[in-house]
């Protein structure tokens, strides 16, 4: 089921036999290293931290944007009305205002049937199996990188506040697996354009790599689901919500750690900020369709989820998820990078703190996301595609 970890040790004892004792107790010792190192602290920490969690702050922290933001949004679409703040709410300065397509409101629906707390724990549940889900689907058999993944601050940070984070990872892990089938990859890319737009640039990874139909089909899917949606509740605050992502973006950019946002913390000016993200992503996008030429689609997917991360103007630690997508595809065994993200907690998940806390987290993401963009080992592979089996008639 997974891959043991290898080593020196595991080799063959030299001709006659001597050493061999000596060498499988190291051999043992190493293995038992490993499994409490990668598995037993993490299974820990994370065990302690649930009960952290649903002992001393369960109504509080716990699906934070779940309670503030999507299941009032749930009622309100249910209803027929706008799930959408005034401009002047002070949800938006709490950082609960709901400012997704009402697509994704849609989708938080059925835990209107159950209680709040029972929703939430729902959803903790459900993230965590997501974070396993998600490795295993983009081709990850190294159990330590599993541990690691757990660990990192990006990840408890999305199951604590049970946002939509690791939803788009998981569906574009799953877009990955199936990238050889249009009637999957399509439809889920169409879901994740239609959670959040700013992962626009994920569509480039499909038409770099002459998949031109898997383009085309999640292209209309998006714009049907973000439309179809709306028309749902009488395109209620359809016309207001331009100003509505232009008044989050201003309260909340030099708060979050995005490229633009870093750079003005720095003193650098909005329009020069946002324009050095702007190049950013259209540098990776080059990269994306580069790669999709030579038929490198691993590194191609990892700069196009690179590039929807340079080009939001906000961007929150559990945003990160889409790296962990991108270094399972390309870095499927344990490697520097996948201990990088830990880093993450010396800066705080809610806000962006000092001015070093904040450039911490874009520079891990570009350490990161280089070893994800760098050319692999011939003994590194990646997952081949799921193809269904077709019926036959």
């Amino acid at each position: 089921m997974f891959e043991k970890p290898r080593t020196m040790l595991d080799r063959p004892a030299a001709a006659g036999g001597r050493g061999l004792p000596e060498a499988a107790g190291a051999v043992t010792i190493r293995r038992i290293a490993s499994y409490t190192f990668f598995v037993g602290l993490p299974l820990a920490w994370v065990v302690s931290w649930t009960v952290n969690l649903a002992t001393y702050h369960y109504g509080i922290r716990a699906g934070f944007d779940l309670r503030g933001a999507f299941l009032p949004a749930a009622h309100a679409v249910i209803h027929g009305s706008s799930p959408y703040p005034a401009l002047h709410d002070p949800s938006l300065a709490s950082q609960t205002a709901y400012v997704y397509p009402p697509f994704v409101a849609f989708l938080a629906t059925p835990l209107l049937l159950v209680a709040p707390n029972a929703a939430v724990a729902v959803g903790i549940a459900a993230a965590f199996a997501s974070v396993v889900a998600l490795l295993w689907l983009a081709g990850v058999r190294d159990f330590r990188c599993y541990g690691l993944a757990l660990v990192w601050a990006p990840t408890l940070n999305a199951v604590q506040n049970l946002n939509i984070s690791l939803l788009i990872g998981l569906a574009l892990a799953l877009a990955w697996r199936f990238r050889s089938s249009t009637r999957i990859a399509a439809p889920l890319l169409g879901c994740a354009l239609a959670t959040k737009i700013f992962v626009w640039p994920l569509l480039v990874w499909p038409f770099a790599c002459r998949r031109r139909t898997t383009f085309w089909i999640a292209l209309l899917a998006g714009v049907v689901l973000v439309l179809g949606s709306w028309a749902a509740i009488g395109f209620a605050g359809l016309t207001e919500y331009p100003r509505l992502l232009r008044a989050v973006t201003g309260k909340e950019e030099m708060q979050s750690y995005s490229i633009s946002g870093a750079l003005r913390v720095a003193g650098v000016g909005v329009a020069v900020a946002r324009v050095a993200a702007l190049l950013m992503t259209a540098g990776l996008l080059a990269a994306c369709l580069a790669f999709g030429r030579r038929g490198d689609e691993a590194r191609a997917f990892a700069a196009a989820v690179l590039a929807s991360l340079t080009s939001t103007p906000i961007l929150w630690q559990h945003y990160l998820m889409l790296l962990l997508v991108a270094l399972a595809v390309t870095r499927p065994r344990l490697s520097v990078a996948w201990f990088l993200p830990v880093l993450l907690w010396l800066a705080p998940t809610t806000g962006n703190g000092t001015t070093a806390q904040t450039f911490l987290v874009p520079i891990v993401g570009a350490l990161v996301g280089a070893a994800c963009l760098l050319p692999r080992r011939s003994s590194a592979t990646h997952a081949p595609p799921f193809r269904p089996a077709r019926l036959r008639t």
